[in-house]
């Protein structure tokens, strides 16, 4: 459903929660950076495109309690290393030929390396690939296991939007330490009803401060084995977890949440309800993907917290222009306030670094 992996972050000023969450705005700041092909020389090229193609023609989803879904299109040439070799030795072989010459210098080879890319590369396959985000007031989601990839993204949404404050989804304590308290059980009366949200499914990778590691996998996790190496000082730094009812993932100690899968029976509800058609069943699937993540994120901070960045008031000129034009008279948004009727240029603060 939606995201099979996902990235979270907090939305750090007014004016980036404000375009992110309106459709419209979004949709005129992401035709500006529009998904192609690579050309030329070009390696790849990223840009964004439909989220749902065949449903949808526009470039944000506005999907059930205000989420807006947008696509991330990345084009890239496909030319292995090894091919490049081939051509090199076949061009540097007749070269020497050519010439009565047993060795080229490293210069000429790596002249006859450019040569063959840029002669290849026009000619070379095109492989498509595609990141999701989800946009739920403060909160984005990027649906990525990968941090480059998900920072790939999140550079191109900068671009595109002229600005973007945010900060990484962080526990008031490691995630480590609170994964390795779900194994041992080891929590305060206080988050004791909480736990029962989460339960720990049989699959974790262990380590200890002397760099052991231990895979475990479909393991029973209260068994004496497992509780020893929690006596023996080993932390958990993946764990597979199931939600409630509502779903389960494998969680990393960098709050990276990979193999997201959904109770057969929701999806089994949101086909009912769509009786064949597909968009009503992709609105269905998006209602039933928000609801059960800020149920999600909000069991975690229950339990341990959330180091909540403050949301500031400063806003990049460029998003503010875009806003005020689409928007001239609109306050707030889903319940989000926006920047007023401007009387005076406001001082312009120094934002902090991002991702």
């Amino acid at each position: 459903m939606i995201l099979k992996h996902m990235m979270l972050y907090r939305l750090t000023s007014t004016g980036t929660i404000a375009v992110l969450n309106d459709f419209e705005a979004l949709e005129l700041k992401l035709a500006e950076k529009p998904a192609k092909a690579p050309e030329g020389g070009q390696w790849r090229c990223l840009g964004f495109g439909r989220p749902v193609p065949g449903i949808s023609e526009q470039l944000v989803y506005s999907g059930a309690g205000g989420a807006n879904v947008i696509a991330l299109y990345q084009h890239e040439r496909n030319l292995p290393g090894a091919t490049i070799r081939k051509h090199v030795a076949a061009r540097a072989a007749k070269l020497m030929e050519k010439e009565g010459r047993d060795k080229l210098f490293a210069k000429e080879m790596a002249q006859l390396r450019d040569e063959v890319t840029a002669d290849l590369l026009p000619k070379s396959f095109i492989k498509d690939s595609v990141i999701h985000m989800v946009i739920i007031n403060d909160l984005l989601i990027v649906g990525s296991s990968s941090a480059k990839k998900a920072e790939d993204a999140l550079c191109v949404l900068r671009e595109a939007l002229g600005s973007l404050s945010l900060k990484p989804y962080t526990l008031m304590v490691p995630a480590c330490n609170w994964m390795t308290g779900l194994v041992k059980r080891t929590f305060t009366p206080a988050t004791a009803d909480v736990l029962d949200d989460f339960q720990c499914l049989g699959s974790a990778k262990l380590f200890n401060e002397d760099g052991s590691a231990v895979a475990l996998k479909g393991a029973d996790l209260t068994s004496q084995e497992v509780q020893g190496y929690m006596l023996s000082d080993f932390k958990v730094n993946e764990l597979s977890i199931g939600f409630g009812e509502e779903m389960q993932f494998t969680l990393t100690d960098k709050m990276i949440f990979k193999g997201i899968k959904f109770r057969d029976t929701l999806d089994a509800q949101a086909k009912t309800e769509a009786d064949g058609d597909a968009a009503t069943y992709f609105d269905g699937s998006v209602a039933i993907f928000v609801g059960s993540v800020i149920k999600l994120v909000d069991a975690i901070n229950d339990a341990v917290g959330e180091e909540r960045p403050e949301i500031s008031e400063s806003e990049d000129e460029s998003l503010a222009d875009t806003f005020d034009k689409a928007f001239k008279n609109i306050e707030s948004i889903n319940g989000i306030e926006v920047w007023p009727k401007r009387t005076e240029e406001p001082a312009v603060e120094e934002e902090e670094d991002e991702l």
